[in-house]
């Protein structure tokens, strides 16, 4: 009378089994077997893990800054030569000179500036330079994906344009915090302190307000010699034994 049960049991067991191949082989965890064309199932890459830590440089070493924050807290950063330093300033916008490449954020009806970063030359509105992160850029991470990870598409995702609705960080220039906006890069015409008029690539002209609330941003490179105390810092790195090992530091302005 046990058979049936046995038989059962010995049926569910081998279903276990396969399911929890199948969810191996989708997580792109490598196996033991090979497919008929004999390579293993690729590996996804560890996914980097970042900490950042704005504040105030406290001190200066060779190849340390301490960084102390709003609340107190002191971080150890160590800067090494693949660290990516910039120093962020804030130009007044009469100080913006005709043929300036820019990269405009707008509430939808691109009629006032949010924001408006100064780029540098050859930047294509991709998050580089003088980016903010908004527009028609792709909104990748830097870097190129390792052989493995090409080959299994599940070990990562494609982002869409970064385009549409948003709380840019520096309001929508009439005290509405939600509203929709928009990312254009162009080439300025005329500017004013309250007025900007540029035109994009396609030469299609816009006439845009410049408010008390609109940014003007300016990213130019650094270097380690330019860290001093008293400066206001954002860094981002990965955590390390000692604190933080610093991928980029941007100097604010």
């Amino acid at each position: 009378m046990r058979a049936p049960s046995l038989r059962i049991s010995v049926v569910a067991a081998a279903f276990s089994v396969m399911i929890a191949s199948v969810l191996l082989a989708g997580c792109g965890t490598a196996s033991a077997s090979t497919s008929a064309s004999g390579s293993a199932t690729p590996t996804c890459p560890p996914q980097a893990s970042f900490k950042t830590v704005t504040g105030k440089i406290t001190s200066t070493g060779s190849g340390t800054i301490a960084v102390t924050d709003s609340q107190g807290k002191v971080t150890q950063v160590q800067i090494s030569s693949t660290t990516r330093l910039t120093q962020i300033a804030h130009p007044a916008a009469t100080s913006l000179a005709t043929g300036t490449s820019v990269l405009v954020l707008t509430d939808t009806n691109a009629t006032v500036a949010q924001r408006i970063s100064v780029l540098q030359a050859g930047a294509n509105g991709s998050g580089g330079s003088g980016g903010f992160g908004f527009g028609s850029g792709s909104g990748r991470a830097a870097g190129t994906p390792s052989a493995s990870a090409r080959a299994n598409s599940t070990c990562f995702q494609r982002t869409g344009q970064r385009r549409g609705q948003g709380t840019p960080g520096a309001g929508n220039g009439n005290g509405s915090g939600g509203s929709a906006f928009q990312g254009i890069q162009g080439t300025i015409d005329t500017i004013s302190s309250a007025h900007l008029t540029f035109h994009d690539a396609q030469g299609q002209e816009y006439s845009i307000a410049i408010t008390s609330a609109t940014v003007i941003q300016q990213t130019a490179q650094a270097k380690a010699s330019d860290l001093k105390v008293g400066m206001n810092v954002v860094v981002v790195g990965s955590a390390s034994s000692n604190g933080i090992a610093a991928r980029t530091v941007a100097i604010q302005g």
